[in-house]
């Protein structure tokens, strides 16, 4: 009874399998077609529940495997843990965040309603909302809105507040011209519930996990004039989906907007939001639970190296060179940039020695998708206390380890010409933006006299 009471609520963590299977002999017509999978990607729920033992307070329970929809190689499946990770094994990687994504939603459901949580009743849960439908405790389907719903209520809405008059215009008022913008943003999303085959989509699967696939889909995507999006287009459709969240919170339709703090910038270059070395100290000091200091470790050599995320993914493979003064440089070609013969080449500081050693090499640090980086960062910052100027926690994003790391090389002395081949860049003008930070730089350099 005491465990009980100590377990108000059932967490829930999730571990996924690859199944051998016999795969299908035809996938469509001729004799000698190849088969198209040799497997299926099952879930295992995990769940903790309180120990029988009165010296133990918890235990985890793992369910039995579950089918998912996914069904894949196992060369793919392998192929994540690969240095170099393939462009299946990548869109693999998507495919389960968006399982994940799903399953969290449906525990976290069952548990608001009071249902029972159990393996089955998860993966009930889980299937009626992969149909758009809303899951119950009896697990009666009842219709949850489609996200393209949620377009058309939000389209007659916004409708209603045209104000061609730009002085009269109030609050939640808009021209025409932005009235006429929605549509062409929508067609974007709609290709994409295409693409992904659910032209019905729940708005309660629109989460971040969705918004980051959807958006590097349409950095890949094809125009039918055989152009690619240009990045103030894709923007502007990330921006719509926002809207459409905020829209279906305002109505109920949603219980929170896991896309609210989403990244969607304008076309020009967002100011760098560098950490002070106080913020660095303290990050790489403070007690955290073992999975979050391995979290908080990896981001402070990320930070450290002035890694972008995708340079970052490629660094497990990457070599540490000691120069004969006996200091460390790493040397690696921009994945960010691929296709343009660039390099980032720059000095390992000491926290990223000590880091790097502690964890016995840059190929065991932690490498995962964005979403999870950028869940955990969040809970890391606030667990650290590392609060602004104004005293509000910050929102630790993953590309401020690279903006700090950069500052603080300016601050250390180096000129624009110094920090290209640090930030990895074409052009010296790009070091501008940190050569920029006028106060910062001046701050620190005065601290260091």
């Amino acid at each position: 009874m005491y465990n009980q009471m100590l377990l108000p609520r059932q967490p829930m963590d999730i571990r996924f399998e690859f199944r051998p299977i016999t795969p299908s002999r035809k996938p469509s017509g001729s004799s000698d077609a190849k088969p198209t999978h040799d497997g299926v990607i099952c879930a295992v729920l995990i769940f903790t529940e309180p120990h029988d033992s009165p010296t133990k307070l918890f235990k985890k329970v793992p369910s039995t495997p579950y089918a998912t929809e996914i069904k894949t190689f196992r060369s793919v499946w392998d192929g994540r843990k690969a240095i170099r990770v393939g462009a299946e094994s990548r869109e693999l990687a998507n495919a389960l965040s968006d399982v994940q994504a799903t399953l969290e939603a449906a525990h976290s459901h069952l548990e608001k309603l009071g249902a029972p949580v159990s393996g089955q009743s998860v993966m009930n849960a889980y299937w009626q909302l992969r149909s758009g439908r809303r899951p119950t405790g009896s697990f009666v389907r009842m219709e949850a809105m489609s996200l393209p719903k949620v377009y058309e209520e939000f389209l007659v809405w916004k409708e209603s507040c045209i104000e061609p008059n730009r002085r009269k215009r109030q609050d939640d008022q808009i021209s025409q011209a932005t009235y006429d913008t929605y549509p062409r943003r929508w067609v974007m999303i709609m290709e994409y519930l295409a693409y992904i085959k659910s032209s019905k989509l729940s708005i309660l699967l629109v989460n971040t996990p969705f918004t980051t696939n959807f958006k590097e889909w349409l950095r890949k995507h094809k125009k039918p004039d055989g152009q690619v999006y240009a990045p103030a287009s894709i923007n502007k459709a990330i921006s719509l989906l926002k809207m459409l969240t905020t829209y279906a919170l305002s109505k109920g339709y949603i219980d929170t907007n896991p896309i609210a703090n989403f990244a969607c910038r304008g076309g020009s270059p967002a100011n760098p939001k560098p950490l002070t070395e106080e913020h660095m100290q303290k990050l790489e000091t403070c007690e955290l639970p073992s999975f979050q200091r391995w979290v908080c470790d990896s981001w402070l050599v990320a930070a450290e190296l002035c890694k972008h995320y995708s340079d970052y993914m490629e660094l497990r493979g990457a070599k540490i060179e000691i120069r004969p003064n006996g200091k460390g440089i790493v040397e690696q070609e921009r994945s960010k940039q691929a296709g343009m013969s660039l390099k980032q080449t720059i000095n390992v500081t000491q926290r990223a020695h000590r880091i790097i050693e502690k964890w016995g090499g840059l190929r065991n640090l932690y490498y995962k998708d964005s979403a999870n980086f950028s869940k955990q960062l969040k809970i890391i910052a606030k667990a650290a206390n590392i609060r602004d100027e104004e005293g509000e926690v910050i929102g630790l994003q993953f590309g401020q380890g690279r903006d700090t790391g950069l500052t603080d090389r300016a601050i250390k002395g180096a000129n624009n010409i110094q920090l290209t081949p640090m930030g990895g860049w074409s052009r010296a003008a790009y070091a501008n933006r940190y050569l920029g930070l006028a106060k910062r730089v001046v701050d620190g350099f005065v601290d260091s006299l």
